[in-house]
């Protein structure tokens, strides 16, 4: 049987108007909007009020989502997002947690438009467990005690066995840091306090972005040689701003 010569063609023309008639009709494919927003902000956006609109936090999941009786309906799936439909035309409030403590409120503006997908996205991160360096052998009970040091010291508290140093301390070691850092010259740094124990040395360090770009920092730029521990609490710092580190050195 002979082919006709045209059929290619004919395929992709029809397949170019299945696609324009697609998009007519409203399916062509829209990526979800993302919001940034730190832990307990207070933010507005807009929700379909006709149609089923999607919502999610990036890296966590929603557990709560609490607002005034009969204003919208909800379900959640094993991801952690969560489906809402509106059941009021007027802007109200939506209070959000998380499966990672983070809470924050949002204004909802009811709209006549397509469901839509929203994305939080928070730009700093609480403090995550310590990243161990050790260079000797560390016991598994002896880690977990370090990683709960490091917490209490960057809520305020000096841990058990541990005595606050002197200023000059600060200085001995912010003259260390600054030459063996792994940083650019974008970041600055200043030791706030440090703690001396009588197996390690912990430093509150505050870093602070010099440039005009968002940096993101990681616990290998902190690791020297003597390093046992590393915490970050804000791993995203915006331009102009500073995020605190937890530096636990080996006593050597």
């Amino acid at each position: 049987m002979k082919k006709n010569p045209n059929t290619k063609t004919i395929k992709l023309i029809g397949i170019a108007i299945f696609m324009v008639v697609l998009k007519s009709f409203g399916y062509e494919r829209v990526k979800p909007q993302i919001i940034s927003l730190e832990n307990n902000d207070q933010i507005s956006v807009t929700m379909s009020k006709v149609d089923l609109n999607r919502i999610f936090v990036d890296g966590d999941k929603i557990t709560s989502i609490n607002a005034p009786s009969g204003y919208f309906s909800a379900h959640n799936d094993n991801a952690g997002n969560v489906y809402v439909s509106l059941g009021q035309t007027r802007a109200f409030t939506v209070f959000i947690s998380t499966q990672m403590k983070k809470n924050f409120s949002i204004l909802v503006i009811p709209k006549a438009e397509p469901g839509k997908t929203i994305e939080f996205k928070f730009t700093s991160q609480d403090l995550k467990p310590a990243k161990t360096f050790s260079k000797t052998t560390m016991l598994i009970d002896e880690k977990k005690d370090l990683i709960e040091v490091v917490r209490n010291f960057l809520k305020g508290n000096i841990p058990k066995n541990y005595n606050e140093s002197p200023n000059r301390d600060n200085e001995k070691y912010q003259e260390i840091f600054e030459k063996k850092f792994k940083f650019e010259k974008k970041i600055g740094l200043k030791v706030k306090s440090t703690l001396l124990g009588k197996k390690y040395t912990i430093c509150l360090i505050e870093v602070y972005n010099k440039s005009k770009d968002t940096l993101m920092l990681n616990e290998m730029q902190f690791n020297i040689n003597n390093t046992s521990a590393v915490a970050i609490k804000n791993n995203l710092i915006k331009p102009k701003s500073s995020g605190l580190v937890i530096e636990v050195l080996h006593n050597v």
